[in-house]
């Protein structure tokens, strides 16, 4: 980290410079934290993910990828992507509709009263589905009755949604439902929603687009849109930016040594928990810890970022050459710091052994840059992507992006308290063939490298 004497070092043709003030830890950690994973959110984490459509209709669908509309609405407490083309019940839309309303923490954990015939105060949601009905979300049938394990309808979620956004009956004169259908297409409610008929079940994606559209809309009677009563706000391209939220309610970066280091760092259980590895879900708790386990057993670290609230863990580390996922670590030396002639604030790209990775997001750029923490010469470990183009002569050129950024000595075991000592982590220069330490030292030169550079993040 920074220290005194240090200066500026002059790469030719580029520039690297650092002075200022240092930053405190709440802050490097908020800004690693952010650059590690919300830079990653809305346009790089999420789009390495394809949008299931369903076979009957072809699902029309704005910017955001699913993988991130799935991420806001797990997020912001709503509702858990588990199978995205399973039916979802009355009882579960009831949870989801007042998990998005100013009456989700008005729930009892017991509830003593119940909340139509069919329903009574020990069943499962049964609280959700009172209030949901109490404040004319949804509706029983005639004779009382909700029918909780039926399939939620387009219809219910059309009525849901209105009156969440303030729209009453007298609204749509004397054709209500023709004009409900109507309003809820024109608001664009049906964005990513498989279903076409009022009478239509919902699915399990339908439902999370449907809420994450919920958010984005205007309230009947004011600017606002809805989901600025659960602190979300929309970005510059009109989508969800959940960062402020998903600010509050994520930790890390935090390092892990050992696997028990790691159960012991989370403050809840991983094995019901969504588990993601280097940009990927993992699909289940035995994928991760085959994952997790084999970074640390190759490094003797692992990156974590985790979420209580949204029940998630995202984990970092090197890449051993032997999967194809879109993000991970490099550990290594910072040796310079780039920028543009047209722009001498913003650093464009940095050089980390002998290899440039060029800056994505703001927070990343800022901590390279000249009012930043981190310097020519400090120990860092990039979170990157490799990005992969095709030449005019035919051959390809990798360009790779550094998304997240994190100081050695920011990061500390959690058990021990000492700062974390990472061992030479080198990487396969894919260009020239070289297998380079992190500390840019060739140590093969070339053509018939392999992996040469040892299980330490090798770039394949």
């Amino acid at each position: 980290m920074r220290s005194e004497g240090k200066g500026r070092r002059i790469v030719p043709g580029k520039e690297s410079s650092r002075r200022g003030h240092r930053l405190s830890s709440r802050e490097r950690g908020s800004i690693a934290l952010r650059s590690g994973i919300y830079a990653l959110t809305a346009g790089a984490l999420f789009s390495v993910f394809s949008m299931p459509v369903l076979e009957a209709y072809a699902v029309t669908f704005s910017n955001a990828t699913q993988s991130y509309r799935d991420q806001v609405i797990s997020v912001c407490g709503i509702a858990e992507s588990t199978d995205p083309q399973r039916y979802v019940t009355k009882s579960e839309f009831a949870r989801m509709a007042v998990s998005a309303s100013q009456w989700k923490d008005t729930v009892s954990a017991v509830n003593t009263v119940a909340a139509a015939n069919d329903v009574p105060a020990s069943m499962e949601n049964s609280g959700y589905i009172r209030t949901a009905l109490r404040n004319g979300l949804m509706r029983t049938k005639l004779g009382g009755k909700f029918d909780p394990d039926s399939y939620v309808t387009l219809n219910d979620a059309i009525k849901t949604c209105l009156t969440l956004l303030g729209y009453t009956d007298e609204d749509f004169g004397s054709d209500v439902a023709g004009g409900r259908l109507s309003t809820f297409r024109a608001l664009d409610l049906d964005d990513g929603v498989s279903a076409k008929n009022s009478t239509d079940a919902l699915t399990e994606q339908d439902c999370i687009n449907i809420f994450y559209n919920l958010l984005k809309t205007n309230m009947k009677d004011s600017g606002s849109i809805y989901g600025s009563i659960l602190d979300v706000s929309l970005s510059s391209d009109g989508e969800i930016d959940a960062t402020d939220l998903m600010e509050t309610e994520m930790e890390g970066p935090v390092l892990v040594k050992t696997w028990s280091q790691f159960e012991e760092a989370i403050p809840f259980s991983i094995k019901e928990a969504r588990l993601y590895y280097n940009g990927t879900d993992t699909g289940n708790y035995f994928s991760a810890e085959r994952y997790y386990s084999s970074q640390i057993q190759r490094e003797g670290w692992l990156i974590v970022y985790y979420s209580e609230a949204q029940k998630t863990v995202w984990a970092y580390g090197t890449d051993d050459g032997s999967s194809d996922l879109p993000y991970h670590c490099i550990a290594g030396r910072l040796n310079a710091v780039y920028y543009t002639s047209s722009n001498i604030v913003s650093p464009s790209s940095v050089l980390v052994g002998n290899q440039e990775y060029e800056l994505s997001g703001s927070d990343v750029k800022f901590m390279f840059s000249i009012n930043g923490d981190i310097e020519v010469g400090d120990e860092v470990i990039l979170i990157v992507q490799q990005n992969t183009s095709v030449a005019s002569d035919g051959t390809e050129e990798y360009v790779y992006y550094c998304t997240g950024v994190v100081s050695y000595s920011d990061l500390t075991g959690t058990t021990t308290g000492t700062s974390l000592v990472v061992q030479d982590v080198g990487y396969y220069n894919a260009n020239t063939g070289e297998a380079v330490d992190s500390f840019g030292n060739v140590t093969n030169e070339g053509n018939n490298a392999g992996n040469a550079a040892g299980a330490g993040g090798a770039m394949q």
